[in-house]
Formats: C-alpha cells, structure tokens, sequence
C-alpha cells in the first residue's frame, strides 16, 4: 500500500530525503511504541477490564501497522541508494554482506530445535 507512493517520490525527489522522512517516523514511531507498552504494563497492575483491552488491543494493532508503514517508507529507497552506490558486479557480494547476518541470526533465534 505504501509502496507504490513512496517509489513515486523517491524518484521524484530526493531517495536520502526519503530516509530522512522515514528515520523521524520510526523515532515517533517508538516514543508511541513505548508509550502503549507503559501504559498497557501500568493498567496490568491495576487489573483489565474488556473495555479497556480492547482500545488498547485496538491502539496495539495500529502501532504495529505504523511500523509496517515505516518498514514500506525506508526498505525501498535504501535499497535503491544501495543499488546506485555499488560498483557494478559488486550488487550481489555487497547484498550478501547485508543480508548474510540477518539470515543467520534469523536461523539462530527462531529456529525450532
């Protein structure tokens, strides 16, 4: 959903821009993340009612499309800035220098032993 815009003005104007918009999103991002986590932990203590849980189950699940959107807004244009920096036939060596830990790590901690 967030893709196809963000594409548009990242050719448009400026990729770095871009970034730049999508880095102040993702700090407000976690002030809200942070936030909704503090005050679902403080009403825990305090005991749920339905109510209650279901705005904060609610607030919960568009804080997590936000991040969603942030991923959208800062995934493409970095990899475009990637892709222009690269010397051409060092993509796939420079790509795999990236991505290599993150797999890794991602077999690490959520493989099913």
């Amino acid at each position: 959903m967030i893709g196809i815009p963000v594409g548009y003005f990242s050719d448009r104007y400026s990729k770095s821009k871009i970034v730049y918009i999508g880095g102040i999103v993702t700090f407000i991002n976690v002030i809200f993340t942070s936030l909704l986590v503090i005050w679902i932990g403080n009403d825990h203590k305090n005991g749920l009612n339905d109510e209650s849980l279901n705005i904060k189950f609610y607030l919960l699940l568009v804080v997590m499309a936000l991040w969603g959107g942030v991923s959208g807004l800062i995934n493409g244009p970095v990899m475009a800035l990637f892709a222009n920096s690269t010397p051409l036939g060092f993509y796939k060596l420079n790509l795999y220098i990236i991505y290599f830990p993150l797999i890794k790590m991602k077999f690490i901690f959520f493989y099913d032993f």
